[in-house]
């Protein structure tokens, strides 16, 4: 079990410090531009729900848990001036969940800024599940979830969303899949209009904004080998984000 848990925190930290330096977000980025590498960005970095299929309360009580998500963005390389190509960027998230009355959870996300990966973020997500069915491993779950991520300095987005999901758990393996929809507000930094070279990531060198917003599917599975937990899951937006998960239930 130790060896376990060492390959597996090994595996993570190897994926982690894979994230590319080089990842830039573009400047010059005009208004089609923004709303593009915000439905990448935006909503990619939006929370992601990725734990047992049953309620934490009614299982143990608490997570505490490390996962890597991947994005793939290699169309935010084209944008605007172009930057440096990279097609996928990795970053850690930690996650602490804690099990509530009436088949309720809470989880708490964190992503300190690091150079490495470009990335910080935090959020809270809710989880209540409103209907177990007596005779079968299946249960009805409402998810809402709320957070924020810098990326690289020049983005500043906010998430907002809500998921309906279906789950069922079986023995030590679990899964669930459901959908619902997700919005995000981006603040693109903009800079000095007057100075020679414009700091910020807009044509226009000043701070803009953008919003938008899509339906979210996802799809995951938790395997149990007491008191560690792995999780995979996919979620789609309008592009896919790969989310590997590793953890402690108590």
């Amino acid at each position: 079990m130790r060896h376990l848990d060492s390959m597996l925190v090994w595996l993570l930290t190897l994926l982690t410090f894979q994230a590319s330096a080089d990842f830039q977000i573009p400047r010059g980025l005009d208004a089609n531009d923004r709303v593009r590498a915000l439905k990448v960005l935006g909503l990619g970095t939006s929370n992601k729900f990725l734990s047992n299929a049953y309620p934490l309360g009614g299982y143990g009580g608490l997570e505490v848990s490390l996962s890597i998500e991947a994005i793939d963005v290699e169309e935010i390389s084209k944008l605007g001036n172009t930057s440096s190509p990279t097609s996928t960027v990795f970053y850690p998230k930690f996650t602490i969940g804690k099990g509530l009355y009436n088949d309720s959870d809470i989880f708490f996300h964190f992503i300190p800024f690091n150079e490495t990966t470009g990335v910080s973020k935090y959020g809270l997500s809710y989880r209540w599940s409103f209907y177990q069915a007596l005779f079968f491993p299946l249960n009805f779950s409402v998810i809402g979830h709320a957070g924020s991520a810098n990326i690289d300095n020049g983005i500043v987005t906010r998430n907002l969303g809500a998921d309906l999901t279906i789950g069922m758990m079986l023995s030590d393996f679990s899964m669930y899949f459901g959908g619902g929809w997700v919005s995000s507000t981006g603040d693109f930094t903009g800079g000095d209009a007057t100075a020679p070279t414009c700091l910020g990531v807009t044509d226009t060198c000043r701070e803009e904004r953008a919003k938008v917003g899509s339906a979210h599917y996802v799809f995951g599975a938790t395997y149990n080998i007491k008191p560690i937990f792995i999780g995979l899951s996919i979620d789609r937006y309008q592009d896919e984000v790969y989310n590997l998960k590793f953890g402690f239930l108590f």
